[in-house]
């Protein structure tokens, strides 16, 4: 499953002997809520996500996740593109 987010984040590099990447925000937060509730091959939106795509993507509303709103299905349709 892909989750796609949109939104503030703050990334951070640690020092140490190994360097470590990290990203917060309500946007990773929001993807991780989504990710528990999704199934397998699905790409969910989360609504400002939603909100910032063109009319071209194909989505159906998915359902309504605590804390993060009503999360939407992106469709493929064409399965050679997946």
């Amino acid at each position: 499953a892909v989750m796609l987010g949109s939104g503030l984040t703050i990334t951070a590099v640690s020092t140490g002997s190994i360097p470590k990447f990290g990203i917060y925000g309500t946007s990773v937060t929001h993807a991780g809520l989504m990710m528990a509730q999704a199934q397998e091959e699905q790409i969910l939106l989360g609504p400002t996500t939603r909100s910032l795509l063109p009319a071209m993507f194909k989505v159906k509303e998915y359902k309504e996740i605590a804390g993060v709103g009503l999360a939407h299905q992106l469709l493929v349709i064409d399965k050679s593109l997946s």
